[in-house]
């Protein structure tokens, strides 16, 4: 899908009749006044219908572009977070807590493998976790470096 920019504000005519409405990528409608018009009406039309709401952007509300007062205070209103990337410590325990849940042992050797030749997304690296369980699981292998390596040939190198 392209930008907001490519879709008429009317796009979002119904939406608030949905339990939970997630708006992402919100920094794309900042300083475009009919969809700064269009997401402030939203947004009071889901609070008054109890509409849970959750925006993402690139940024915390309060360095977004938004030129209309009243969304720039509803867009701050609530809790706030900001997300980091995660560090290699990070994606470790994400191989390794993925690994878990589906109950496959990982080892940390393995893990540290992989990590250093791999993509490191951590989309890629649960993806990956799901095609190493599917492996082990047909080949009736325990994970060790030598069965992953042969596992991983062909996919890209890290990112």
């Amino acid at each position: 899908m392209g930008s907001y920019r490519d879709l008429p504000p009317a796009a979002v005519e119904g939406m608030d009749d949905l339990d939970l409405l997630a708006v992402d990528d919100v920094d794309a409608i900042a300083a475009d006044p009919n969809w700064e018009a269009t997401l402030f009406a939203l947004y009071n039309r889901c609070r008054e219908r109890g509409t849970r709401l959750l925006f993402a952007a690139d940024r915390g509300p309060a360095s977004l572009a938004v030129r209309l007062p009243d969304l720039r205070s509803r867009l701050a209103w609530g809790l706030n977070f900001q997300l980091a990337p995660l560090d290699d410590a990070g994606r470790l325990e994400l191989l390794t807590r993925e690994a878990a849940r589906r109950g496959l042992s990982l080892p940390a050797e393995v893990a540290r493998y992989l990590l250093a030749r791999c993509p490191r997304d951590p989309g890629r690296l649960i993806a990956l976790v799901e095609r190493l369980d599917a492996a082990a699981l047909a080949a009736q292998r325990r994970l060790t470096v030598p069965f992953v390596r042969e596992l991983v040939r062909g996919v890209p190198a890290q990112e």
